[in-house]
């Protein structure tokens, strides 16, 4: 599951009776949890303008938390037709595909993104995500020939070096050894130091049982991408195969370039280092070194487990949050940080639903934390300095959006904040003029405690 928030370039929490159009006033519904009057309210919204793309992208998201995903699909269409540069509109439409389980369509979704703004990091784990539940899928489904034909249909549409190496890495595991080696030497024909398709070609020699020749592709491979701990680890097990020691060597490097921080995910790098390495020393009969690596594979493991629950929390709390149970959604936020404690994306969002309770401490510490974890997210930034703000710490706000803006400069919300600040502190002529504009597009929706 995609553990990401629908886009709308919003902050979570309005008030009701300040929006002065349709628009506004279905926003702020939604952010105050109403989501049965904010639909009625933004379809009044996509009646009176049903040409406006944010007012469409915006019903999208309504129907989207109430789990009406066919419906939310289709506004999102209706959006990204009206304006195709809406970047978020395709966002949001990759993330209710994927809710369908429609992986090759959100991917398609997610690039759409990527072209349009590059330095769009969420997209960009989406994409990698889409792409590979829509190759998980097929196994999972007992058909794997549906991977197969799902690259085949890539290949038709815009075959290149890299999509012909996924293709194979598909043959490949469906057991097609000559074909993934005739897929491999049409994307190595193409691009001859693609790292990808020489690890690859690797593997169909050392499933085919021809030792040299996989060694050295793999050597190849881990030469041309020097940073891929995966490739360096296949590499090193099977060289330890007949030369242990050289073996060890490969594997202890891996493990040091491995990262150290918490585990990514169930196939933790780090776990399957000490495994191999561990293994190796079992071969040569090291019990006391082998055991020792046994053991860190065991605890890199359990951190892993720990993660994946986290997630689980981190779901559950993001799905309450954005159906207006702010006490629930904040229970299973803290669960989630409890379990990994470094993981932005939970103690963002933690930050975000102690904000919406006013329990300003425990927000500005969870905020604090998720920008120790990832300081340069503009994301969190924002949503750091509109609770900032609205504690009447505008400085401080003003700080934390200008940096924001600086990471990104087409947020609209963090720009008509920094807007509102300027004029708090009686700087007029700092504000851009913006202010305006960005209220009539829907962007500008944090207001001052009372």
């Amino acid at each position: 599951m995609l553990c990401m928030l629908l886009r709308f370039g919003l902050a979570l929490v309005a008030a009701a009776a300040w929006a002065a159009t349709p628009l506004e006033h279905g926003l702020a519904l939604l952010a105050d949890g109403r989501l049965d009057a904010a639909q009625a309210a933004l379809r009044k919204a996509v009646e009176h303008n049903p040409d406006s793309a944010p007012t469409r992208n915006a019903l999208g998201v309504a129907l989207s938390r109430a789990r009406l995903w066919p419906q939310a699909i289709e506004e999102f269409r209706q959006a990204v037709r009206l304006a195709p540069e809406h970047a978020e509109a395709h966002f949001n439409l990759g993330i209710a595909l994927a809710a369908q389980t429609r992986h090759a369509e959100a991917a398609a979704a997610f690039s759409s993104v990527l072209t349009l703004k590059p330095g769009f990091p969420a997209a960009r784990t989406a994409l990698g995500t889409a792409l590979g539940a829509a190759a998980k899928a097929s196994t999972d489904e007992g058909n794997p020939q549906a991977a197969i034909r799902h690259y085949r249909d890539l290949l038709a549409i815009e075959p290149s070096p890299e999509t012909y190496a996924e293709f194979a890495a598909a043959l490949l595991r469906n057991g097609e050894l000559d074909a993934a080696q005739a897929a491999l030497e049409e994307a190595l024909r193409e691009q001859p130091d693609l790292a990808l398709a020489r690890f690859l070609l690797g593997r169909t020699f050392e499933l085919g049982g021809e030792w040299e020749p996989a060694l050295r592709e793999y050597r190849e491979g881990v030469r041309l991408d020097a940073g891929n701990v995966e490739f360096a680890l296949r590499y090193g097990s099977v060289l330890a195969q007949t030369e242990p020691k050289e073996g060890i060597v490969i594997l202890t490097k891996a493990l040091e370039s491995a990262s150290a921080g918490p585990p990514a995910d169930g196939d933790d790098l780090r776990a399957q280092a000490h495994f191999a390495i561990g293994s190796v020393w079992a071969r040569l009969g090291d019990r006391e070194r082998a055991d020792s690596h046994f053991e860190k594979a065991r605890a890199r493991r359990a951190q892993v487990h720990a993660r994946e629950q986290a997630l689980v929390h981190l779901n559950q709390g993001i799905a309450r949050l954005n159906s207006g149970d702010l006490r629930v959604a904040a229970a299973a936020l803290q669960r989630s940080v409890t379990l990994a404690p470094k993981l932005p994306e939970a103690l963002h969002m933690l930050g975000v639903a102690k904000s919406a309770l006013k329990d300003w401490p425990a927000a500005n510490q969870s905020f604090q934390a998720a920008l120790k974890a990832r300081p340069r997210d503009a994301y969190i930034l924002s949503s750091y300095a509109a609770a900032l703000y609205k504690q009447g710490r505008i400085e401080q706000a003003l700080s934390r959006l200008e940096e924001a803006l600086e990471i990104d400069p087409e947020r609209q919300d963090t720009r008509c904040l920094l807007e509102k600040a300027n004029r708090r502190l009686g700087r007029v002529a700092a504000s851009g003029g913006d202010l305006e504009h960005t209220s009539t597009v829907g962007a500008c929706r944090v207001e001052d405690e009372p």
